[in-house]
Parts: structure tokens; sequence; C-alpha cells
């Protein structure tokens, strides 16, 4: 009966520290991206990118490594060179303003750079 509150105080501790990762990134506040200079809008939306931008890279790598195929079209019909060096990185031209402070943030290890040549701003 007395171990009632220690087994309680434990309970507590354990959730908390299973939910750490998802709050602490919450808890720091919205993060403020620089728009890219050399464009008014990305391929996709803002919500679309920043939510699936990954899947969309390895969809990317997948269609021009193994299918060959190196036209993207968006959703709004526009045709895009599927190249993270032609594409992306025209626009998002300092990696540490746009990779690295998004990524460190919430933990994130991407190899991107373990292929292509990292924009001004990244250290290898």
């Amino acid at each position: 009966m007395g171990d009632r509150g220690k087994i309680a105080v434990g309970l507590c501790l354990s959730f908390m520290v299973v939910l750490l990762p998802l709050w602490y990134p919450r808890s720091q506040g919205k993060l403020e991206l620089p728009l890219p200079t050399q464009s008014s809008a990305c391929i996709e939306g803002t919500a679309t990118m920043r939510a699936t931008h990954m899947k969309l890279l390895d969809q990317w790598r997948t269609s021009v490594v193994r299918e060959g195929v190196r036209e993207y079209v968006a959703s709004n019909g526009s045709r895009y060179e599927m190249s993270l060096s032609r594409t992306c990185m025209q626009c998002h031209t300092s990696a540490s303003e746009f990779c690295t402070a998004c990524h460190d943030r919430v933990g994130a290890k991407p190899n991107c750079w373990d292929c292509h040549l990292a924009p001004e701003g990244r250290a290898r």
C-alpha cells in the first residue's frame, strides 16, 4: 500500500520520457525559414512540402535511377526536372538556412549529401 505513490511517480516520469520527442520540438516555437529569393512558389504548396518533401525526394530518386523518368508533373500541372541539384537547390541555395535548421531541430539525419554536392552554407 505504501508503494502506490512511488509507482504513480514512476509511471508519470516514464510517460513524460516517452512523450518528450513529441512535445519538445513543438515547445521551441515555430521555425521561420527565409523565403527563397529566386522563385515565388515551390513545386508544391508549403504545407505539402513541409510534410512530405522527403517522400517526394525518395520518389524522385526511384523514378530517375530505376525507371529513367526525369520529369515531375506538379499538382498544378507545372513540369519540373526531378533533380535535387538543378531544381530544389536553384531556390534553396543555403543548406544551413533551409535544410540543416529543420533537420537538426527534429533530429533527422538525411543522406542527401552522401551523393549530392551540398549548396553553399553546408559544412561537410
